[in-house]
């Protein structure tokens, strides 16, 4: 997610550019005599609880629940299939044990039934997770990138030249928290798709 890159990079940039415009003072002020600098800025800041952000934010809610519920389906799918193989090994290894096979011929057909069957559950669930994977990245991106436009729009709006990420910065006392004001906004602009069954 773009926004939590550059959240995090923030506090380095502004400690760097500090940096750079005390060295470049110091440079400047060598005849000066030695006097107190104080560092001010004319950027307004304010800073976002990420943590809070996803446990409000209905859209992040959802696609947190469909990820839980197709990881559900995933399981139970790999359950289902284990079951079919080991009931049909089972009834292999009891008809062999038994002397119900003839011919080496029908427990060779067998024997490969069984390892077609496991490829092709091997191939399905391999599948099915490729998909889940796919479709929770797809989800997760859209929830970041409303995210980004919200919070840029509602800077904007409201004068704020940067917004810093609470779990990514050291200190923040001082700093306005917008975290549910974006909420808020990110809220009234969600509107919930229920997908057909």
């Amino acid at each position: 997610m773009k926004i939590n890159k550059v959240i995090r990079l923030l506090p380095l940039l502004v400690g760097v550019l500090l940096f750079v415009q005390c060295s470049s003072d110091k440079k400047n002020d060598n005849n000066k005599p030695k006097s107190e600098t104080k560092i001010t800025s004319d950027v307004k800041m304010a800073y976002i609880d990420s943590d809070s952000l996803f446990s409000k934010y209905n859209f992040a809610k959802d696609v947190s629940e469909s990820t839980q519920r197709s990881r559900s389906q995933l399981e139970s799918a790999h359950r289902q299939k284990l079951t079919e193989i080991q009931r049909f090994a089972q009834q292999v290894d009891n008809k062999y044990k038994s002397g119900q096979y003839l011919t080496a011929e029908s427990f060779n057909a067998d024997k490969s039934k069984l390892d077609q069957m496991q490829a092709d559950a091997e191939r399905y669930l391999a599948s099915l997770e490729s998909q889940l994977t796919e479709e929770i990245n797809l989800s997760m991106k859209q929830v970041g990138d409303s995210i980004d436009k919200c919070v840029k729009e509602y800077a904007k709006k409201n004068g704020i030249g940067v917004v810093l990420d609470k779990k990514s910065s050291f200190y923040v006392d001082g700093i306005t928290n917008i975290t549910d004001e974006v909420v808020k906004e990110l809220n009234s602009r969600y509107v919930k798709i229920e997908k057909k069954k």
